[in-house]
């Protein structure tokens, strides 16, 4: 009871964080609002995600860096997903005081203990679908918002819900490139992060020509 008890005051006090930060937030988001103007979306096919990569790999052999532009929309989308980080260490933070409270599992074994043990089926479905639906999310707003605004002198609301139109409009296409994303990261973690070295800058690359393929 005390382990329940403890997690509602935690998650009471998330809401109460989420209250105050769209209190803050309101203004911007209406005075961005009141200037928004939508972005003509169209649809790709479905192998259009291995050729971004390719123009992508092309890309960042020639120029490795980016211009710098539109500074101040980028850093707002920054903060953006700086939020959506700290929303997951917090659903991480009740999901384990709601399923284990004092009785976590050893942090040394703990990714082999939860998920592979087969001794916590509930704590893993439930700890993958919030992952995943959040990571959705960040996914559906963010596919082709930084180059947008690397682009355009547009303001993060217009991005992101540019982004989401586009992604509606190839559904397939974007579920074939979000897998192809997870596999590369998931192969720069494999290699001690330092495959992340060349894939981080290769799908930034390739995320541009995803924008001028979508966006019209």
């Amino acid at each position: 009871m005390a382990t329940r008890g403890a997690a509602r005051y935690s998650l009471s006090n998330e809401l109460e964080l989420a209250r105050e930060l769209r209190v803050l937030a309101e203004p911007i988001v209406q005075q961005e609002l009141s200037t928004f103007v939508p972005a003509a979306v169209r649809a790709v096919p479905a192998s259009r995600p291995f050729s971004w990569l390719a123009r992508g790999w092309q890309d960042l052999r020639r120029a490795p860096a980016a211009w710098r532009a539109n500074t101040g929309s980028i850093a707002l989308f920054g903060f953006a997903l700086a939020f959506a980080l700290i929303s997951w260490e917090r659903i991480s933070a009740i999901l384990f005081a709601l399923f284990f409270g004092v009785d976590a599992p050893p942090v040394e074994n703990v990714l082999t203990d939860l998920f592979f043990s087969g001794r916590y089926p509930g704590f893993s479905v439930t700890y993958i679908v919030a992952g995943a639906l959040l990571a959705a999310v960040v996914f559906l707003v963010s596919v082709v918002s930084i180059p947008m605004m690397l682009d355009r002198a547009v303001d993060p609301v217009t991005a992101m819900t540019t982004s989401v139109r586009a992604a509606a409009a190839s559904r397939g296409t974007m579920f074939i490139w979000a897998v192809t994303i997870v596999v590369l990261i998931a192969i720069g973690f494999a290699t001690a992060l330092l495959g992340l070295i060349v894939i981080v800058p290769l799908l930034g690359h390739a995320t541009w020509h995803a924008y001028r393929d979508l966006v019209e």
